[in-house]
């Protein structure tokens, strides 16, 4: 700034600047290290100066149309929903465990020799198995979706979309405990690998801590197909909406698809050894 009284009176005062007004101009005498507060005097005495002059010439003021863009973003959703939610899922995937007493029955009194004799195909044996699963599952998960909704008011948004990916996660999950059961042909055997597997699955989905919070690369956690159901039911409950609807479901058929088919060359190789 330059020499002389402007100085001398910004020193005495410790101001941040000074403003020394003309006849038809006005200077800003600035200090250095308070470059933005003398940034913000000269726009606001522009400001006056231009206001002032409208004024005179009886110019109305322009208004001044900022650009405005609404950007989406997913609301935040509170643990009883998300909690409510997510426990479903978790155990619903466990569905092998609603078949104990009918396979350890079947093992105990030999069905599976009688599905034999009568000429079942192994298909058909694999149904007999896996529709009873399911349905025990379904009734067990509807339940308690119920009694959440009603004791705890846990929303679930778009229900019949958020049912449709629940009951293609329950078959996945059913034929991936078969083929387990198959390929082991002992009921302790195969439960206890499908819960270090579902467990896994579930670390890395968001089961046991929310995925929005999860410090784990989003590569492993797009690896687990309980990560995809739960993104999508969360999102259904507070967007009524999700990207992850049709990965969910994709995912979950492709793991009924390929379990179903091992499952039933698993029970063909039994039949095989034992004939």
């Amino acid at each position: 700034y330059p020499q002389g009284e402007a100085e001398s009176i910004i020193a005495n005062n410790e101001l941040a600047g000074f403003v020394e007004f003309a006849t038809d101009e006005y200077i800003i005498h600035r200090v250095d290290g308070h470059e933005i507060e003398c940034v913000t005097l000269e726009y606001f005495l522009g400001r006056i100066m231009t206001e002032s002059k409208n004024t005179v010439l009886g110019i109305e003021n322009e208004e001044i149309t900022l650009p405005k863009t609404e950007l989406e973003f997913m609301p935040g959703i509170n643990s009883i929903d998300y909690y409510g939610i997510i426990y479903i899922v978790y155990f619903g995937c466990l569905g092998l465990l609603c078949a104990t007493g009918l396979l350890g029955s079947e093992k105990k009194n030999g069905i599976g020799r009688k599905y034999c004799v009568a000429g079942l195909s192994n298909f058909r044996t694999y149904l007999c198995r896996f529709i009873p699963i399911v349905l025990a599952t379904t009734a067990g998960l509807g339940i308690s979706a119920v009694c959440s909704a009603l004791m705890f008011d846990v929303h679930w948004g778009n229900l019949l979309l958020s049912a449709v990916i629940l009951l293609i996660m329950i078959c996945g999950s059913s034929a991936l405990g078969l083929m387990l059961y198959g390929i082991f042909d002992n009921l302790a055997a195969s439960i206890i690998p499908l819960f270090m597997i579902i467990m896994i699955a579930g670390e890395f989905g968001g089961s046991f801590e929310t995925y929005m919070y999860l410090s784990l690369p989003e590569s492993l956690k797009q690896m687990s197909p309980i990560y995809h159901v739960n993104r999508a039911l969360v999102e259904l409950s507070c967007m009524g909406k999700s990207d992850y609807v049709v990965s969910a479901i994709g995912y979950w058929l492709a793991i009924f698809a390929v379990c179903s088919l091992a499952a039933v060359a698993a029970e063909n190789i039994k039949r095989r050894v034992k004939a």
